[in-house]
Parts: structure tokens; sequence; C-alpha cells
């Protein structure tokens, strides 16, 4: 019985799609002798007959159909119709996943693509017609002149043809479309204005949770709409500005997410008259969007999700995150760039902050574009931490190469001492769960692992993990009460206390552990600052003054202690009582090389480069172990930092002969 079913239900399916391919045929025919509604009735009269017929044929049919409406609607200038059919084309097309590249199927859900962002961008919906358009696998010619106007509009400069997107997990992630190299400019991106503040329900620190940061934006564009009429306007330019970015829909988030932002913004709606009133008209939103409550929900989300730097940056938005990302945002907060001519033809629509997207490494062709969500002081923590942070800001559990390989038994950045045994040497992969009230997802608050020296099975007790609380507290806290009355960084207090936190680390960790990573990144965030202090004080003195200077300045760094054979052999070491600032930089280059690539450690090179010519100047007989140090350095420097760096080099004892291969790269 079953299978006379199935024949006789293929019959009809054939049936219909025969029926319905000869109706296209007279909407063409209608379409092309101008007759725009006729071709219209046909097109309709033809997905009525395939309504509901989820034969793989009549799916195609439909899709078609819909996307030759969307054509025959652009053609009379009624863009959210052409819009609607263009979309739901789409959504056919890619009904049993997208068509694999070079297919007719392919071709086809190119142009139904092309057709939408030409209906959206007719509509001012910017963003949302760059997206369509970025998502094309065959770009024609109009498409490219399009997305050229389109990213005109939305702000983006230097759109590079080899960033692209792809369809992934309900939203977007961005691609490489071909093998991008290191240094790149992908794109600079124009902070976009809006009438809500990109830095609401941010904490003092500037951080918060997805939750407070939605209902903070709900609050905002609730008391938008109640504002009369230009109020509305103000709340429909943010609604349509924001369309296109994601989420394009509330089922894109999982209903757990869902569900605790609805939570957290209910005492908002609550106090709201006509949250859940019907919206008077098609949402902007598109959709699926029929209330009030879900249409503000829904933009509050993509307001959130679309912040960075305290700004909205759309394109930016984009990338996934990952904790080993091969792109970074170079934020410039009061650049105008190219951008004054944006400006000048979208009004205030543009502000002066400026994003550079650049690759960091090679990225392959197919490889998703990733940067960092975290802060510098954030992205040097361990697994747990890091997932939590990620957690509480983006509600989601990142699941990147470093996150999955730290989570490995043999990730030493993890490892803790023996905890079972009393003297026992072997060491423990146990990943630290924070102690600050947060509920830990990871299950490591009880994980037990055996030691490889003595076989007894390791955990952390409460004690050890406040233990491990505190020194990562006080390691944050490193920089406090070492500064003077006028400003100076006192590089011996800041030293005693790095060695203090160092030692007692080491009694608990293995010494490639992330809190030494984190010890010596706060040290050399504050030092770098007496660094540049103490150098530009130098390059400024008279010349016959400056090996002196120089001289006070590798006492104050501890520089004479500078090994560079041992630095170049071991440069991660157990914490020595005789310590010198170069070693420390040099070590948490080391550290961070492996997740943190070195075009984007600009600071701490310069830094290092610097401590290396001051260490120069007052050995000058050192000069020659030194000099590998500075090269590589140099390439860092500051335009201006240049001949001030040769000037120093060349007012010392050091023979012309040595500095001649300096000399070029500087």
């Amino acid at each position: 019985v079953s299978v006379l079913y199935w024949r006789r239900a293929d019959t009809m399916s054939g049936s219909a799609v025969e029926a319905a391919t000869a109706l296209k045929d007279k909407g063409n025919a209608a379409f092309a002798g101008g007759d725009v509604e006729g071709c219209l009735a046909r097109y309709g009269e033809a997905l009525a007959l395939l309504e509901g017929d989820d034969a793989a044929a009549a799916r195609s049919l439909a899709a078609l159909l819909l996307s030759n409406s969307a054509n025959a609607h652009l053609s009379v200038g009624r863009w959210a119709e052409a819009s609607d059919c263009a979309a739901r084309a789409i959504d056919a097309f890619c009904a049993n996943g997208v068509p694999a590249a070079g297919t007719n199927e392919a071709t086809l859900l190119d142009k139904a693509r092309f057709r939408r962002a030409r209906a959206e961008h007719e509509q001012g919906l910017a963003f949302s017609a760059l997206c369509e358009l970025m998502l094309i696998t065959k770009p024609t010619a109009d498409a490219a002149a399009l997305v050229a106007k389109v990213a005109r509009d939305v702000g983006l400069m230097g759109l590079d043809s080899a960033f692209g997107i792809h369809i992934f997990e309900g939203g977007y992630t961005a691609v490489a479309r071909e093998d991008i190299a290191p240094d790149t400019a992908l794109f600079a991106e124009g902070q976009l204005l809006v009438e809500i503040d990109a830095t609401l329900g941010e904490s003092e620190g500037g951080s918060a949770t997805t939750e407070s940061r939605v209902a903070a934006f709900v609050k905002e564009l609730i008391a938008l709409r109640a504002k009369g009429a230009d109020g509305r306007a103000k709340y429909d330019r943010v609604a349509k500005e924001m369309k296109g970015s994601w989420p394009r829909r509330l089922s894109d988030l999982p209903p757990s997410v869902l569900q605790s932002v609805r939570d957290a913004a209910a005492a908002t709606f609550a106090e709201a008259s006509g949250a859940d009133d019907a919206l008077p008209g098609p949402s902007v939103c598109g959709a699926g969007i029929t209330t009030v409550r879900d249409e503000v929900t829904l933009v509050a989300l993509q307001a959130r999700y679309n912040c960075f730097h305290r700004g909205f940056f759309r394109a930016c938005a984009l990338m996934n995150h990952a904790c080993d990302a091969n792109a970074a945002m170079k934020y410039q907060p009061g650049s105008s760039l190219a951008l004054a001519s944006h400006r000048e033809s979208l009004g205030a629509s543009l502000g002066t902050g400026v994003v550079t997207l650049v690759a960091c490494r090679r990225i392959r062709k197919g490889e998703p574009i990733t940067v960092k969500y975290l802060a510098d002081h954030d992205f040097v923590l361990g697994v747990v931490p890091r997932r939590e942070l990620l957690r509480a800001s983006w509600l989601f559990t990142c699941e990147c190469n470093r996150c999955n390989a730290d989570m490995q038994p043999d990730a030493k950045t993890e490892w803790l001492r023996c905890t079972a045994t009393e003297g026992c040497a072997g060491f423990v992969h146990l990943p630290v769960a924070p102690i600050d009230g947060r509920e830990c997802s990871d299950a490591v608050a009880d994980m037990k692992r055996a030691c490889g020296e003595c076989g007894a099975q390791c955990g952390i007790s409460p004690e050890l993990r406040l233990e491990l609380h505190e020194l990562r507290r006080d390691m944050l806290d490193v920089h406090s009460g070492v500064q003077s009355p006028d400003g100076r960084i006192d590089s011996a207090k800041l030293f005693a206390g790095v060695l203090r936190l160092r030692r007692a680390t080491a009694k608990r960790c293995h010494p490639s552990h992330w809190l030494h990573t984190l010890c010596l990144y706060q040290y050399c965030v504050a030092a770098q600052r007496r660094v540049e202090q103490v150098f530009a004080e130098v390059s400024a003195a008279a010349p016959a003054e400056r090996p002196k200077l120089a001289a006070d300045a590798a006492r104050e760094f501890g520089l004479s202690r500078f090994d560079a054979a041992a630095v170049s052999k071991q440069p991660i070491r157990e914490p020595a009582d005789e310590v010198d600032a170069l070693a420390l930089f040099l070590e948490l280059e080391a550290r961070l090389l492996p997740y943190y690539p070195p075009t984007q450690l600009w600071a701490l090179h310069v830094a290092g480069g610097r401590l290396a010519v001051l260490c120069a100047v007052a050995h000058p007989d050192r000069f020659p172990a030194l000099a590998p140090i500075i090269t590589a350095k140099a390439n860092f420097f500051p335009s201006a930092m240049r001949p001030a760096t040769m000037a120093l080099l060349k007012g010392a004892d050091i023979p012309a002969k040595q500095l001649k291969s300096l000399s070029r790269t500087l």
C-alpha cells in the first residue's frame, strides 16, 4: 500500500509541476510584453498549485516563481513586495541546505539574493542589502556595482574582494573568498550613529551581561516610541539600520537564551503600555514579527550584538570570536580617514570612530575570519574564565581551537602542581573555575585527575581555589602603589611586587601556567609607560649626557643582568631573584605568540626594543648580542622613533661596522 501511495503522490506532484510550469511560461510571456499584473497573476496561480507539495521539483519551481515575482515587483517599484518574494525564494532554495556552488540552483539563488538586495537598498535598508550581496557566490557586474554603492551607504571603505560571508548557525560568519596575506586591511568601518547610546547597560568597567544590555536597550527603544511622531520616526530609523544584522529573527537564538533575555526585559515591558499590541502594519524587521514586544526585543538584541569599542559597527559584528583569532579590529576613536565624504552624504549617520579590520596572519580560502571579543587583559586568562566571560557577555560557549586545546590533559597552561601528595614533583591538568559567585558551566569545579608522577587522584580544594583567586586579584592590582606623586612608576616596587606574585604562583602552578602570563602582562602594561618616559628623556638629552642617563636606566630596569643567550634558549622559565625588565618583556612575548599574532603586539615590541637600545647604549660591548633583538623590534618602531634610535646608538661607543645592518632596517 505504501509503495502505491508514494507512486500516486509522485504522479500528483508531477501533474502539479507540469501545470505550474505552463503557468510560469505564460507569466514570463506576459512580463516580456509589459503586462506586469498579468505576469504576477499567472505566477500566483502556479504557486497555488504547488502549495504544500514537498517534492524537490515542486520546491525548486516554487522558489523560481517567487524570485521571478520579486523581479516583476522591482520593475514597477514595489520594493517591499519584491523584498518579501525574494526572501521567500531564498528560503525555498535553501530549504535543504545552501545549494552547492556551480549548480543551476546556486545561480538561481544568486539571482534571488541580488533581487532582494536591490529591494532592500531602495527601502533604505543598506546593511540588509549588503549582507545579501555578500552571500552571492558568483557576483555579476551589476552585483559588484551595487556592492560598492551599498558599502558606501553602510560606511565601509576599502572593502576587499577576498572578504565574504556564509550562512552559519542561523546567522552569518565571515569567510575568506580567496587567500588573504598577513597585514591585509579588509575594510574600514565608520561608527554608526543612531538615536540610542551604544554604551547603554554597561557597568563602570565597560562590561555587562547580555541580559542587562538588552534590557537597557529595550527601555530606551520603548521611550523613543512613546515620544510622538518624531520619536517613532527615530525608532524606525534604528530598526531600519539594524535590519540584516544578527539575530535576523528571534528564532535565530537558542530558546533558553531568548527566554533569559525576555525575562530580563519583562519588568520594562510591564511598565510600558501596549507592549503586546499588534503592529499596525508589516514590521520593518521582516516576517514573523507581529507585536510591539517582539519587534522591540529583536531590535534591542541587534543593538547589543553589534556593539564594539563602545559604538555600533555592523560589519565588524559579522566576525565570529576565536581565542586564537586570525584578524584584529583596530579602533581609532577620533579618526576620520576617508569617511568625511560619507558623513557629508549621509548626514549624521556616521560618527568619527573608525574600526579597521586587519588580517593577523595568512587566512586560507574558505577559512572563517575571526576576531577576539575579549579585552587584552581577559584574553590571557585560562580557558574556564575566558569561557565564563564570553557566556556572560555574549551568551555562547567558545569551542575555538585554543579553548579545545586548553581542555586537553597535555595543556601546560592549565597544569597545577600535584595537590594530593606533599613533595611530589608532578603536575596535573586542573583548569581553575571562577569563584566570583557565577555558576561555572564547564565541568571542572569538581574535576579529579591522576597525577602522572605519583598516581594519586588530584583535585582543587575550596582553599586552593580561593588562594589562586586571590593571586589573580593581586596580579590585576600589581600596579597600585607603585606610582609617585609626579606620575613616575617606581620600577623597584613594581619588580618586587611581580617577583612576590610569581614566586607564590610557582608554588602552585607549572611555569607555563596562564597565571604567570597574567602577572607578566600586568607588569608590562605598567612598565611600558615608564620605559617610554625614560627613553624619551635619554633621547632628548645632550649627546654627552646620554651614556650616563642610559646607565641609570639600565640600573633601574636591571638590564646589566640581561642574558641574551639564556633568554634566546629558554624564554619561559621559573621566576628568578635576579630579574630584568627586558627578559620579562621577551618572556611575555614568547607566552603570547602561540595565540596572539606578533603583528598585534606593537606596544610590547616597541617597549622591548627601547629597553634593548638603552642596554646597548649603557653597555656598548653587548651590542652584538642585542642587535638581533633591536633589529626584530625595529619593524614596529614608530617612524618618529627611528632617527632617535640611530642617534642614540651612533653616540655610544659602538663600532660603525656593527651598526651598518641595523641602519638599513631603521
